[in-house]
């Protein structure tokens, strides 16, 4: 039975209460789908989420098409799933030529069925798209009422990015960095739940190994000096597209301030870290920025360690590597246990260059 307007309103009002306890990011995405197909009486909708280069790197559904592969997000115990490698339907670019300056519903009718598209926006820019699909069309109180359910969404989400993510690269800060560390320490004490979503050989991983690392641009201050601030700033954003680009989706990755950044993967042993954080220093090396051309960048990496451990500490070893690999010529990846276990480096305490708060 269709749900009434009365219904509807107190379903909005005791989920939104709900949803402004979640601080992820992608939780409150895969919830607020949910809702949304509650209140359409469950059908399918799904979320397409674009980079600033407009391309589609992730959507996430909610229920399940049996028909198309999925990479489950079985952390959070939900039907919500992302896909790799997207193609976006026609009728959401046909949409989102018409909507992006308008910020409303697109309805487009096919074959006797309703496609419809709202942009997601996040401090005023189009980042995405909603869209679901009905045999009927929606009348104008139940579209206003989920348009407003929508944005009320896109507001609460632009406040957790505005606290949780650099202002220039978009990548998770430092702030949220103590946070991070902590869930990652409960999953590995076995308190809690931690896993990473991925599309190589580590999505069998289930082993809990987890490595930080911390990425240095070489000689940035002389590409600032030489070619200018504005060019030292597009070089950062280049390195946060190419993160994205070479980790998983879910793999956590920071930018410290300046031109450190830290990433922190999970793998089932220190060699495929070491393939994985080398490819991307590989991927940097060989990348022709603009005017600047060549970059590269030194990385130190650790392990976390089943102890717990303040995150000082745990930059502290990774920076210590970091310095070796800058001080042996830079544009290499270290690992801190290897080179204490090699005798080139001694263990010292509460070393880090990289202060909190």
């Amino acid at each position: 039975m269709p749900l009434n307007k009365d219904t509807l309103n107190l379903l909005l009002l005791d989920e939104l209460v709900g949803l402004t306890s979640i601080r992820e990011i992608e939780i409150l995405q895969q919830e607020t789908l949910k809702i949304l197909s509650r209140l359409l009486e469950n059908k399918r909708v799904s979320l397409y989420v674009f980079d600033g280069k407009n391309i589609c790197y992730k959507v996430l559904s909610y229920p399940e098409n049996p028909q198309q592969h999925y990479i489950k997000t079985s952390r959070f115990d939900t039907q919500v799933h992302e896909i790799l490698g997207i193609d976006v339907p026609d009728y959401i670019l046909n949409a989102a030529k018409l909507i992006d300056d308008e910020r409303t519903f697109h309805c487009e009718k096919r074959s006797h069925i309703f496609h419809y598209v709202y942009p997601h926006t996040v401090e005023n820019r189009v980042v995405g798209y909603v869209t679901f699909e009905c045999a009927r069309k929606l009348n104008i109180s139940k579209l206003s009422m989920i348009e407003s359910f929508l944005d009320i969404i896109d507001n609460f989400q632009s406040l957790l990015e505005d606290n949780q993510n650099d202002k220039l690269t978009g990548l998770l800060n430092r702030k949220t960095f103590e946070d991070k560390v902590i869930d990652i320490q409960n999953s590995i004490q076995g308190t809690s739940r931690f896993e990473f979503i991925g599309n190589d050989e580590r999505d069998a991983n289930k082993s809990n190994i987890f490595w930080l690392s911390i990425m240095d641009i070489d000689h940035f201050k002389k590409i600032n000096d030489t070619f200018g601030h504005v060019y030292g700033d597009e070089v950062l954003l280049l390195m946060a597209q190419l993160m994205r680009k070479c980790f998983r989706q879910n793999d956590l990755l920071f930018r410290f301030g300046g031109e450190e950044f830290v990433v922190i993967i999970s793998t089932k042993s220190k060699d495929i870290a070491e393939m994985v954080i080398e490819r991307f220093r590989q991927t940097v090396e060989e990348y022709s920025f603009p005017q600047i051309d060549q970059v590269t960048i030194s990385i130190g990496v650790t392990r976390l360690s089943k102890e717990y451990e303040i995150p000082s500490d745990i930059v502290g070893r990774a920076d210590q590597a970091l310095y070796f690999a800058k001080d042996h010529n830079r544009n290499q990846t270290r690992f801190y246990e290897k080179l204490i276990a090699s005798g080139e480096l001694k263990s010292e305490s509460n070393v880090g260059s990289i202060e909190f708060f």
